[in-house]
């Protein structure tokens, strides 16, 4: 081992440090969506052993001299969600496997839907507000509010507007919104907001087409919006 790697591990723990908040509200938050999507039960993962394991697959990478400095913060969220796609993979199976490109096309009709959000939260398809299951179903459904730091820069990276977004209504829209997204969407919002990645970092890390994350974040910016608006 150089010199240069030999004093790696200060150098490492120091380009890491300013990151660190940020990472670890994204795996919280992930954490946190897969909690109440029923995936995970509560306080069989923590931030603090998913972190570990990131520092150790960095710490790897950057002692062989493959990481720059940099590329420290994309790499830490990088490993961070692929820690996380393999906890997940072993809690729950998807079922047939679906290409990027399917999926990005199913979640953007999804976000096209015309959609009414309720006084609760909730956002409703227009054509179910007269369903009678849809009216069964929301007796059984719960508006968490986000976490008051993570609700906050959502409002700031999507250019919401502050006086209807922190209304006690605006934050259960907010919420509804948020828990009702797509699950790549969500990926991708929690990239863009807790991380503060562009879309072409987002599209490094996630494998995917630069023009498809741009084009995600824009309608999203749009669905909160009109939800918001309604």
């Amino acid at each position: 081992m150089t010199g240069k790697n030999e004093s790696a591990p200060g150098d490492l723990d120091t380009l890491m440090r300013p990151y660190l908040p940020l990472v670890e509200r994204y795996v919280a938050n992930r954490l946190r969506m897969a909690i109440i999507d029923g995936i995970l039960a509560p306080g069989k993962y923590r931030v603090e052993d998913i972190i570990d394991e990131v520092y150790i697959r960095l710490r790897e990478e950057f002692d062989k001299g493959k990481i720059s400095p940099e590329r420290i913060k994309l790499m830490m969220f990088m490993f961070a969600d692929r820690q996380l796609e393999e906890i997940l993979a072993e809690e729950y199976v998807h079922g047939q496997d679906v290409s990027v490109e399917e999926i990005v096309a199913r979640e953007m009709k999804s976000l096209e839907e015309k959609y009414v959000a309720e006084a609760d939260g909730d956002l409703v398809l227009y054509e179910e507000l007269d369903d009678i299951s849809y009216r069964h179903d929301q007796e059984q459904k719960t508006v968490y509010l986000l976490e008051p730091g993570f609700e906050s820069d959502l409002i700031t990276a999507l250019d919401l507007e502050r006086s209807s977004a922190e209304t006690d209504s605006g934050r259960k829209i907010l919420a509804g919104v948020y828990q009702r997204l797509p699950l790549l969407t969500g990926i991708i919002v929690d990239l863009h907001v807790t991380g503060g990645l562009n879309a072409f970092e987002i599209a490094e890390i996630r494998n995917m087409q630069v023009e498809d994350v741009d084009r995600i974040i824009r309608q999203v910016k749009v669905h909160f919006t009109t939800a918001l608006n309604r």
